[in-house]
């Protein structure tokens, strides 16, 4: 493997990657058995047949001769380390192919991330290597090993070739998709950019929570409805318009204005890549983001094996062909902008200044320009998309929450007035929802990081339990779902909502006692920068809508077809006989067919 390593292919050809991999795969076993055959002699009676055999049967024999020596190199490794290995599936197919197959299944047509769940109650531990195709993937739900891979252990785990590579067409080197220095120094550019809460970001959500507050006014009324105040709609799709439009200004400084394009209709709408689907797709660079977006994750629950589906030709190369035909004008604006400003000697104003602006203030990197602004529309706009759809959701299915805390909107925000930066930290009620939300439903559910070279060692984290070893260049997935609805930390009411757990004393503790229990904008140096800024923006919304609709309920029969929750869901433990989505993940977690809502406006609206 160390010659082969000589040969490794960039980042961006991902054929070369395929050959390497075939090469590891099939040309060394091939290779051993022509020789081993060839040292036979032509007089050795071996018919073709039997050469055919031969040659077939020494890939697997190979495969299952090298997951041998691994494992007995990582036993031996272990033990030097004072460690044991991770506990292993065994499936009953070479190479654990029927638990991949489970698993791939269980993504399409299952409850979100619940197979892996699944495996881990059937082991009985909260750390378990899949070992899918005799290579290592660990899984784990288990807060001491997070804590020691984000912050102890932080420069023992990466991101990893393997996930950059998945990305790599579609973010770049943008700070999501890059490691050591060069993650740093994005880190150390951006992070001046989110230092203060900016009177320009509450203008921003201003206007488009003012478009949003139309396009629901004038939104068709659905069928059946007995008042003209009524509205059904997909708040999922809403919530990205919103979210979407306010990313576009808040890094380019550009209008896009989805919110002013028709909605889905209710009862007509079909189901789309993720949520409904609209006439328009509310524009190019929108289906283009998404499209991108949903290959890269596909790519890398395909592993190693993507590059097969794209042999002859990028399948996300169209969709990121159209996201540069519309970010590269504005870049190349932008930089004509600052050029002109420096020429006038002025200072680039940090309270009213876009991020584009600001990067072309201190770079003339076009491609790591636009790598950044992509990175953080993604970040920005579907965790805050995510974290507001499945709060809607869990106040439609709640109706004294809705009250409780619209009670305290319109209290400290009446009906007439915008909130502000103190309006919004005097409603600890309100944060509680959004806390409460993020926790059962963490907009990125499922996150990665992979081993260096020198391989890790998980500490123990309950008493009698041994260091576990993870090998070099291992991937290792870690649950934030799970985690953060894990009965042994959040004990017997783990699965409910339930936003008094924020505020009352004794419900607490839990989280006091273990912050690593709650993840949702990650922890340690890759911790968000834009936590308070996604809090802000999702607390403004809630704000302005609840101060305009009385009345909030979930609406099942506008489901697109194929987007329906399971029947036999409803008989399944847990969560998932709770639920009356269908939630799923695409990197951020999202409602399937979209979350259909009926809504009463306000008299006066």
């Amino acid at each position: 493997m160390a010659i082969l390593d000589i040969f490794r292919p960039s980042l961006r050809n991902y054929r070369g990657l395929l050959l390497l991999q075939c090469a590891r795969l099939f040309g060394v076993p091939l290779v051993a058995a022509h020789i081993g055959l060839s040292s036979l002699g032509r007089s050795t009676a071996l018919s073709s047949l039997a050469r055919v055999v031969i040659y077939t049967a020494s890939v697997p024999l190979f495969a299952a001769g090298r997951g041998l020596l691994d494992d007995w190199r990582q036993r031996r490794a272990a033990r030097s380390m004072g460690a044991v290995l991770v506990p292993r599936v065994e499936g009953k197919w070479p190479g654990n192919i029927d638990v991949m197959l489970f698993i791939l299944a269980e993504f399409e047509t299952g409850y979100v991330l619940q197979s892996f769940k699944t495996l881990l109650d059937q082991y009985g531990v909260k750390t378990l290597n899949l070992r899918l195709l005799w290579s290592d993937l660990i899984i784990t739900m288990d807060s001491g090993h997070i804590k020691y891979m984000l912050t102890d252990g932080f420069s023992s785990w990466i991101k990893g070739e393997q996930f950059i590579r998945a990305y790599e067409s579609f973010l770049g080197g943008g700070i999501f998709n890059r490691d050591g220095h060069v993650w740093k120094e994005q880190r150390a550019l951006a992070r001046p950019f989110f230092a203060r809460d900016r009177v320009r970001d509450f203008q921003i959500f201003e206007r488009h929570a003012t478009a949003m507050l139309a396009a629901l006014r004038n939104a068709p009324l659905p069928p059946g409805a007995k008042s003209p105040l009524v509205r059904a709609v997909d708040m999922q799709d809403l919530v990205g318009r919103f979210t979407m439009d306010s990313a576009v200004e808040f890094l380019f400084g550009a209008e896009l204005n989805t919110l002013g394009k028709p909605l889905p209709v209710a009862g007509k709408a079909q189901i789309g890549k993720k949520g409904s689907k609209s006439d328009d797709e509310f524009g190019s660079f929108v289906q283009a983001f998404e499209a991108a977006q949903l290959r890269a994750v596909e790519r890398v629950n395909e592993r190693w094996m993507w590059p097969l589906k794209e042999l002859f030709g990028d399948h996300s190369r169209i969709a990121t062909e159209a996201i540069d035909a519309f970010v590269q004008p504005i870049i190349e604006a932008a930089i004509a902008e600052d050029r002109e400003r420096r020429d006038r000697d002025e200072t680039l104003d940090m309270e009213t200044a876009t991020m584009l602006q600001y990067f072309v203030s201190v770079t003339s990197d076009k491609k790591m320009i636009r790598d950044q602004l992509i990175s953080y529309m993604m970040a920005g706009r579907d965790t805050t998309g995510s974290l507001l759809t499945f709060t809607m959701y869990l106040l439609a299915l709640h109706p004294h929450v809705f009250r409780t805390v619209q009670e305290e909107i319109r209290s400290a925000c009446p009906v007439d007035s915008i909130p502000s930066f103190e309006t919004i930290r005097s409603m600890p009620y309100l944060r509680a929802v959004l806390n409460e939300s993020l926790r059962l439903f963490a907009p990125v559910p499922i996150d990665q990081r992979g081993t260096t070279a020198a391989g890790s060692v998980l500490p123990p984290t309950n008493p009698g339990d041994r260091p576990l070893y993870v090998p070099p260049h291992t991937d290792m997935y870690y649950l934030l779902l799970h985690l953060q609805r894990d009965p042994d930390t959040w004990g017997s009411t783990s699965l409910e909502f339930d936003p008094d757990r924020w505020i009352n004393e004794e419900k607490l503790k839990p989280f006091l006692a273990n912050p690593m229990i709650f993840l949702p904008f990650n922890a340690g140096p890759r911790i968000c920068l834009g936590q308070q800024l996604a809090y802000n923006q999702a607390s403004f919304f809630l704000v302005r809508l609840l101060q305009n609709v009385s009345s909030l309920e979930l609406s099942p029969e506008f489901i697109p077809a194929g987007a329906e929750v399971p029947q036999n869901w409803k008989t399944q433990p847990g969560r998932v006989g709770l639920e009356q989505v269908w939630p799923k993940t695409a990197v951020i977690i999202y409602v399937k067919g979209g979350l259909w809502v009926r809504m009463r406006l306000n008299d006066e609206v």
